[in-house]
């Protein structure tokens, strides 16, 4: 993860930087443009508004999916956008945090919620979701504010009763996708920064570098963050993130050729021309070209199983077993492995799917193996009428603070040496949950994992 501070704040109004990190603006960090474009499709697949305000001087760089109740009245009234702009303040103000949430009613009795971007402790634009209700609106403390702002009262609570009324959990998940997004934008941030820092540097050795570079960094802006980030909300919803798939994966194919072919490109041309950093940030961007195709890859995996079929066929998990072995018999020799099992049963369901569920959990097991020999056991038991079936291991193990969110899209554990996408856990939780199970882990660091998983006995 970039070096992404989240610190205080404060320093966003200091000396007159108001959005400004190390005297970059926050809009010469971010394509706007492009993440306003991913935001729209998030708006369409979600049905939430969205809107990005910079801080602390809260000027709306653009929003999305917004109700007609706050266009055509509450933001096109003078006196009433001034009400707006405090509730924006009061929002905003007190989010010093990577990944805080605060959601609170506006001062129209709509309900907002807003997340910050933070760059190297610089809060410096908020992310923020709402124009929704938790609950069925009072319709005279309405009829009340249309008289005093003296709009039409009829068609004011015409525009309120297209308000949604949303479920608050669901409205926190939603949020919480943006805060992961709004790490992502500040992570990219952050390294657009150095980007352009650096460019300075090498633009003596290289004339042609800056323009190459700005190419690049026009495309990278919205990639990672769309790739990397990952949400509850859409995870849970196989309709709304089946769509989101098919967006993303649409768009992100050419942009991913065009980032590679740049790199290799750079990496030719001038080959022993430019000194060891410039070698070293070539390296980092067909390495983040790399590794924005296996994310991609495992997206489209993920979307296809969300449109898969509902298992209907007789599968024998010994042979499927059998199956996962021989294709990691690579990785299991090369590490010395030893994979033992228990009599596995027949259960419903579909081969290839349950083939990767297996593999994914096998290639983990011996991937994040300790120092002692690797073992791997596959056991079964039958119990209130489904299967509970076992993959346990003597490796490292997974931290108590990791072990929900390894099964999110995208999600990463911070473990040296031990690269990865986030995807392999997201698609055996997805495999297990399309055939009527369900999916944990119970690990002690330096103790093994075991990854348990129920499948129905048919």
């Amino acid at each position: 993860m970039a070096e992404v501070d989240d610190k205080g704040s404060e320093a966003a109004s200091v000396g007159g930087n108001a959005n400004r990190v190390e005297g970059h603006r926050f809009k010469d960090l971010v394509d706007l443009d492009a993440l306003e474009k991913i935001m729209e499709r998030f708006s369409l697949a979600t049905g939430f508004t969205t809107g990005l305000v910079s801080f602390p001087d809260q000027e709306l760089l653009f929003g999305t999916g917004w109700r007609d109740i706050c266009v055509k009245f509450h933001r096109a009234c003078p006196d009433s956008e001034v009400v707006c702009k405090q509730s924006n303040v009061a929002l905003t103000a007190q989010l010093r945090q990577q990944r805080t949430l605060n959601v609170r009613p506006c001062e129209h009795g709509l309900v907002d919620g807003a997340t910050p971007v933070i760059i190297r402790g610089v809060h410096v634009a908020s992310l923020a979701t709402g124009q929704c209700l938790f609950e069925e609106p009072d319709p005279e403390r309405f009829r009340a504010q249309a008289r005093q702002f003296g709009y039409d009262v009829e068609a004011y609570l015409a525009a309120l009763s297209e308000v949604p009324v949303v479920d608050e959990a669901r409205f926190k998940n939603g949020l919480s996708f943006l805060s992961d997004l709004a790490v992502m934008i500040g992570e990219l941030g952050l390294k657009n920064m150095k980007l352009m820092q650096s460019a300075g540097e090498l633009e003596e050795e290289v004339g042609r570098r800056r323009k190459v570079e700005q190419e690049l960094l026009d495309h990278q802006d919205h990639l990672e963050e769309l790739v990397e980030s990952r949400t509850a909300e859409l995870k849970r919803s196989n309709q709304d993130l089946e769509q989101f798939a098919r967006f993303a994966s649409h768009d992100l194919q050419e942009p991913v050729r065009m980032m590679a072919s740049f790199s290799e490109l750079l990496a030719r041309r001038y080959a022993g021309k430019l000194d060891e950093r410039a070698d070293h940030f070539i390296e980092h961007i067909t390495g983040g070209a790399n590794r924005i195709k296996g994310m991609l890859d495992g997206l489209l995996e993920y979307a296809r199983l969300t449109a898969a079929d509902q298992p209907a066929a007789s599968v024998d998990l010994a042979s499927v077993l059998n199956q996962a072995r021989d294709n990691l018999g690579l990785l299991i020799q090369e590490t010395g492995a030893r994979l033992t099992s228990d009599e596995l049963p027949e259960v419903p369901g579909q081969e290839s799917q349950l083939l990767l569920l297996m593999q994914n959990l096998l290639g983990n097991a011996i991937k994040f193996r300790g120092e002692a020999e690797t073992e791997v056991h596959v056991s079964a038991r039958r119990q209130d009428g489904e299967w509970v079936l076992s993959v346990r291991d003597n490796g490292i193990g997974i931290e108590p603070r990791y072990q929900q969110r390894i099964f999110n899209l995208f999600a990463r554990v911070d473990r040296d040496g031990y690269p990865g996408e986030g995807v392999g856990l997201a698609l055996c939780q997805r495999i297990v949950e399309l055939h009527g199970g369900s999916i944990r882990v119970e690990s002690e660091p330096g103790a093994g994992a075991e990854f348990l998983f129920t499948l129905p006995a048919g």
